[in-house]
């Protein structure tokens, strides 16, 4: 073969080149998640030229990741703390309306004494809440009040469909801060902002009382 058909990859031009770059694209487009191999039978060539197109353009490997996958433990831990929460809420009819996902430290000033006294503050899976200093600043200021990984309430792994903040406010909030496409993050920052101002009490009330359904 004549050197100057062959690129610097050792691959003749033509297997790289504008043609077949387009035919495996637009094979990737319409299935993105065919392998290699089919592609290249699909668009009559060799395998070998494929991964260079799809690097040369950008594209990069399909990959499956189950992030709310199930494992070992964790179904029977659900139960554990669905039970945990219906024993309770029978002497704690608003336990719901108790449980809070955002912890401000100053705020619990600002409590009247009977809600600080039957609050918790839930936490989740997140490896940063699961830090000994957290936990241990926790211990020190709601002992025995809040929700989390190895906590005085076993909180479930993987379960964003257990607390208000996954349920409701990042879809909620998902589908509608990208609605005028900001490009810029102070833009997300403003719109996120003002979703959230716009969660009226009423919302709030009404997300509650499904938590109930959720458990």
């Amino acid at each position: 073969m004549d050197l100057r058909e062959v690129g610097y990859d050792g691959l003749p031009r033509t297997a790289t080149g504008d043609a077949n770059a387009a035919s495996v694209l637009a094979k990737l487009v319409v299935s993105p998640s065919r392998s290699t191999r089919e592609v290249a039978q699909e668009c009559a060539t060799s395998q070998a030229p494929v991964p260079r197109i799809l690097s040369v353009n950008h594209f990069h490997p399909y990959r499956i990741h189950f992030v709310q996958e199930l494992h070992g433990d964790d179904t029977d831990m659900r139960v554990q703390f669905c039970e945990w929460f219906l024993e309770r809420r029978t002497h704690q009819p608003n336990l719901e309306a108790d449980i809070y996902s955002i912890l401000k430290l100053p705020y619990l000033d600002n409590l009247p004494l009977e809600r600080r006294r039957g609050f918790f503050f839930q936490q989740d899976g997140t490896l940063q809440h699961f830090r000994l200093t957290v936990r241990e600043l926790l211990n020190e200021v709601i002992p025995g009040r809040w929700i989390g990984c190895r906590d005085p309430v076993e909180w479930p792994p993987k379960s964003p469909d257990l607390t208000p903040l996954g349920f409701f406010l990042r879809r909620h909030l998902k589908s509608v801060v990208y609605s005028n496409r900001p490009r810029k993050l102070d833009e997300l920052q403003e719109n996120i902002r003002r979703e959230c101002a716009q969660i009226t009490p009423a919302v709030l009330r009404n997300v509650r009382s499904s938590y109930l359904n959720h458990a």
